[in-house]
């Protein structure tokens, strides 16, 4: 029964007190939890079958209705949003934004992040302390994002904006003030302007950046509404959710300094520790989805349009699937984790996010090698916002090389199941 269930109330934690809640209830033997009044999957094995099960879907606008938004500019949004999207027209979206996003690019992208990432660096150089989270999480990525979009440099302040406000509207479940309505009506109709009035500047004045790219290769399969909600989903989808990733791995590699230096000697392994980062520390910890029939998860049943809830962090911190799943091991084998999603719902997205964070770590490792943690405590965003630490301040000055521990790699975990 669902009055037996162990319930997880998530407030404000501490970036271990959430894993720790999930591991007792694993300890226990339960594979599904109450969190925020809904059934929770928290064993990789259920959340992975439950994702690339075409029974289930992200929520719709079905979940604004449920959340007092009927109707209005941010429905009509949600309505063309990538997540809403179902069979040929799903299909669309992601072929054309796979056209557009390619390896070429993506990798011009790296580059231009490293870049700008260094040119921070050496800014930060003579400031001795920092702040990461806002120097250079806020900064080089985001800045890269707007420009490689094609947006010019005085949008980037209204899109930082406008794109803050909006991130509260997957902050939760509950009901939708009119005030935080009228907010989110205000930033999704300015980011919808902005992406209409560079997408048909493009069409009539293409540069070598991502909306000419969505023009040119778009041969009529999207409308002009259509493109530019892929381009809003494109900006809200990185907005939070990079400098998140980034804020995660730095603090996970900053914390064991054998980690930092490897990166700062390897810059390559950038991409592995940004994947152990997505793992270890999950910044999106929950997808809610629906049932769109009944179905059978594991002797679970679950009721046609029924909400429930994908524990992504605790999935991933799965110990039948992952070897030491606490341990963040920048070596670990067959990382196959879920934070990027699986299945039909896979993040379209996720090759752009990896770019700007694999770029952005490379280059602060390589630009700052004796960067190290302030000794106090981190502090982490709480439920509200997505789950990272919420400042990194950090010491840029080298320590006396008798105060370094010993360079040697770490152990490897020794792989993983499969």
């Amino acid at each position: 029964m669902v009055q037996s269930l162990p319930v997880i109330e998530m407030g404000s934690w501490h970036s271990q007190t959430d894993h720790e809640k999930y591991r007792q209830a694993r300890d226990s033997g339960h594979r599904v939890v109450l969190q925020y009044g809904l059934r929770t999957f928290i064993t990789y094995a259920d959340v992975a079958s439950i994702l690339v099960d075409k029974k289930f879907r992200p929520p719709g606008p079905d979940w604004l209705i449920q959340r007092g938004v009927p109707d209005g500019p941010l429905f009509d949004w949600w309505n063309l949003f990538f997540h809403s999207q179902r069979g040929e027209q799903h299909r669309r979206y992601r072929t054309l934004l796979a056209q557009v996003l390619s390896s070429s690019l993506l990798e011009q992208i790296r580059t231009s992040v490293e870049r700008r990432t260094a040119e921070l660096c050496a800014s930060l150089s003579d400031t001795g302390e920092v702040d990461l989270v806002a120097d250079v999480c806020r900064k080089a990525p985001l800045e890269i994002l707007c420009s490689s979009l094609g947006f010019d440099d005085t949008d980037f302040k209204k899109i930082g904006k406008y794109s803050a406000d909006f991130g509260t509207v997957f902050a939760g479940i509950d009901k939708i003030s009119p005030e935080v309505r009228a907010m989110l009506e205000t930033a999704i109709s300015t980011l919808s302007r902005l992406a209409k009035d560079a997408i048909r500047a493009r069409s009539v004045s293409p540069r070598p950046d991502i909306i000419s790219r969505l023009v040119a290769e778009n041969d009529a399969a999207l409308t002009e509404d259509e493109v530019t909600a892929l381009v809003v989903n494109l900006i809200v989808g990185s907005y939070d959710t990079v400098p998140s990733l980034l804020a995660c791995t730095i603090h996970a590699l900053l914390s064991d300094p054998a980690h930092w230096r490897t990166i700062s000697a390897r810059p390559e392994m950038a991409a592995a520790a940004v994947e152990e980062a997505n793992r270890h520390e999950s910044c999106i910890s929950i997808f809610p989805y629906v049932a769109d029939e009944a179905a059978n998860v594991g002797g679970v049943q679950i009721e046609a349009s029924e909400m429930i809830i994908l524990s992504i962090l605790a999935a991933n911190r799965d110990p039948h699937r992952f070897t030491q799943p606490d341990r963040f091991d920048i070596y670990r084998t067959n990382n196959k984790h879920l934070g990027m999603g699986l299945g039909p719902h896979y993040c379209a997205g996720a090759s752009l996010s990896r770019a700007l964070t694999c770029g952005t770590i490379s280059a602060l490792a390589t630009s700052l090698p004796d960067m190290r943690l302030r000794d106090e405590e981190v502090s982490w965003n709480g439920t509200s916002e997505l789950r990272a630490p919420r400042s990194l301040p950090v010491d840029l000055r080298p320590i006396p090389m008798s105060s370094h521990a010993s360079a040697a790699s770490p152990t490897t975990a020794g792989g993983d199941r499969p």
